[in-house]
């Protein structure tokens, strides 16, 4: 016998329907040269980046704005790709893969697929633990 077992579904599952954001969290470990002129780069080998996302969405009847495994998958068969395990260079559209391009192409490859109901609100894109890129929907709008 379970200690869940006397359980039974609640009345209610939506305890309010609502705007929330959901945040996801996501890292990815890639090579990258980060050009600053024709002839200055830096060369990042097995450098490892972190990504947080903020969608915004309305959660429904069973209290749930955006399954986060959903959300999983898209990153999964849209972003990561691309990017963990990756020569950036190759991968991305040609230009110089600073974190700001970087985020940029996140951004717009991540809004093209999310559902209808579904926003990204934020995007920080961590170069470094100290140190990184935020883009939000108001800027980008």
């Amino acid at each position: 016998m379970s200690q869940f077992d006397h359980l039974q579904a609640p009345r209610t599952f939506a305890y309010r329907q609502s705007s929330v954001h959901v945040i996801k969290h996501y890292q990815f470990t890639c090579d990258n040269r980060i050009y600053f002129t024709e002839t200055a780069h830096v060369d990042l080998s097995n450098h490892t980046y972190h990504l947080e996302l903020s969608l915004q969405a309305t959660t429904n009847a069973q209290g749930i704005a955006v399954d986060f495994h959903h959300i999983d998958k898209l990153y999964h068969t849209h972003l990561s790709p691309y990017l963990d395990g990756q020569l950036l260079n190759e991968t991305l559209p040609e230009m110089s893969t600073t974190a700001e391009n970087i985020a940029y192409w996140i951004w717009e490859q991540l809004t093209g697929v999310l559902p209808h109901d579904v926003s990204l609100h934020t995007l920080v894109l961590y170069e470094k633990p100290e140190q990184g890129v935020k883009l939000t929907h108001d800027m980008l709008s």
